[in-house]
């Protein structure tokens, strides 16, 4: 009996530390944002997706401002260590994106989005990566200020299942996208700073989509309109910064900060 749960528990471990996972990062057209992808070569349901960190390089131009980061799945991601423009890496910006983690359906090598954001820029840019472990800066190289942003997924047995990325090599953008992107549309969003009521204005009447970040760009809010003005409450959320994204049905999208004030 007590070579059997040996057995059993070597094969166990040895399945457990067979798991991996690979991470790639593009920009959706359609979608107009940034996705990042996970790809496992095992299958299993309610896989125990525990805590983790996936970290996006962005170019150093970019605003320095948390990404407003939605979740599709391995729990609630946000953008909860910023480091910009460190001396061992100057022409980017590091940004840790990190979750609790969430029991997740995986199926062996089929992609699965994990999470997303759009540009702050407002469109699509070129060179955003996600960072390489054991090549890019370690917490003590020049300007990480401590930072570990190393790529890590905790499988629940406290087994890091990260393996690599693929297709790294920088972000593209196609013709069609950056013309997209580049035709903003005409929103105001007031008053800004905001104490109660934010007002909405200057929307398309044939569909709208409306998000609301926290700078740490976790995902408050998302709803669709027809109105061409809308009004929201901002009473209930805490006193500091946020970001409103609205789009339209032609993916044109804009991006407004709002500073919210007691």
């Amino acid at each position: 009996m007590k070579k059997m749960l040996l057995f059993s528990a070597l094969f166990v471990m040895q399945f457990i530390s067979a798991q991996q996972i690979d991470f790639t990062i593009r920009y959706s057209d359609a979608n107009a944002r940034f996705e990042v992808y996970a790809t496992s070569n095992f299958t299993e349901n309610n896989f125990t997706w525990g805590p983790s960190q996936i970290s996006v390089l962005v170019p150093a131009n970019f605003p320095d401002q948390a990404l407003l980061i939605t979740s599709h799945a391995g729990g609630s991601w946000g953008d909860n260590s910023i480091v910009y423009a460190p001396t061992a890496a100057p022409t980017f910006d590091f940004h840790g994106i990190s979750t609790g983690g969430q029991l997740t359906n995986l199926v062996a090598n089929q992609e699965k989005l994990v999470f997303s954001f759009v540009s702050p820029v407002g469109n699509c840019a070129t060179g955003l990566r996600l960072f390489v472990n054991g090549t890019d800066p370690d917490s003590s190289q020049p300007g990480m200020a401590g930072g570990d942003f190393s790529n890590t997924i905790d499988n629940g047995n406290t087994v890091d299942v990260y393996n690599a990325n693929y297709a790294n090599t920088g972000t593209t953008c196609t013709l069609s996208a950056e013309t997209v992107a580049l035709t903003e549309i005409n929103i105001k969003a007031y008053p800004n700073p905001v104490i109660s009521q934010l007002t909405i204005s200057g929307l398309t009447t044939a569909f709208n989509n409306i998000e609301i970040f926290a700078y740490n760009g976790q995902l408050l809010k998302s709803f669709d309109t027809k109105e061409s003005e809308v009004k929201f409450d901002f009473s209930g959320y805490a006193d500091g910064v946020y970001f409103v994204k609205i789009q339209n049905a032609d993916h044109n999208f804009t991006v407004k900060k709002i500073i919210k004030q007691p």
